[in-house]
């Protein structure tokens, strides 16, 4: 007898689940949220759209630096995290002002960059994202393919 009741109420649970629209909260296709597009935007964009920091700015990674190329067109990149990394979220990392790679994690210190004009100069910038969605200052560095085929060159010998 108990054993027909909790079939009988498990059974009407799942009809009533079939009925009811407020189960999924989504009542038709036009409802279901839309994914968001991530489009890459100049740091001028960016900064534009931002508030102001407030007094308590986050400060950006120090040592930035490319340590080796990888293939044609990578890089990679390496810096030590802002003495305050507790408020950091992750990283934006930009080539020639245009921003190429998110970096979504604060324990990170390395990335590989690619399609870039390795066979030029590249200015590398990166800034620290804090959790409420400031932005450091930029710490900056210089790619210059020359030199850095001279050091890397000296390093084999």
């Amino acid at each position: 007898m108990l054993q027909a009741t909790v079939v009988k109420q498990t059974l009407e649970k799942r009809r009533s689940v079939g009925r009811s629209s407020s189960f999924s909260g989504i009542r038709s296709p036009r409802d279901r949220p839309r994914s968001i597009r991530f489009e890459p935007k100049t740091i001028e964009e960016r900064v534009l759209e931002k508030k102001s920091l407030t007094d308590e700015e986050v400060a950006p990674p120090s040592d930035f630096k490319v340590t080796r190329r990888v293939g044609d067109d990578g890089l990679v990149v390496a810096w030590i995290p802002p003495p305050d990394f507790d408020a950091i979220c992750g990283y934006i990392i930009c080539a020639n002002g245009e921003e190429i790679q998110r970096v979504r994690s604060a324990d990170r210190t390395k990335a590989v960059l690619y399609n870039l004009p390795t066979g030029s100069d590249v200015n590398l910038t990166i800034q620290s994202i804090t959790k409420e969605g400031s932005f450091s200052k930029s710490a900056d560095t210089f790619f210059n393919p020359d030199v850095f085929n001279e050091v890397d060159s000296n390093k084999r010998c």
